[in-house]
């Protein structure tokens, strides 16, 4: 199994960064919860103190076992 973390920061497009098609074990930091988002990806688990994610995204994931 491999494994992607996504952080915050400046993002390539979903595309340019050509994530594979096998599972991976994906870990959103902070922020990179919104990148996760954008690229249409159900992050794993989620990392950090959450201060820089923006409040309505943070919502769709406190609920998720």
């Amino acid at each position: 199994m491999k494994g992607l973390v996504i952080t915050g920061g400046d993002a390539p497009d979903r595309l340019q960064l050509g994530l594979p098609r096998e599972r991976w074990f994906i870990v959103a930091a902070d922020s990179g919860l919104e990148t996760a988002e954008r690229w249409g990806i159900v992050p794993d688990l989620v990392v950090g103190d959450m201060d820089s994610v923006d409040l309505q995204v943070l919502r769709r994931y406190e609920a998720v076992p």
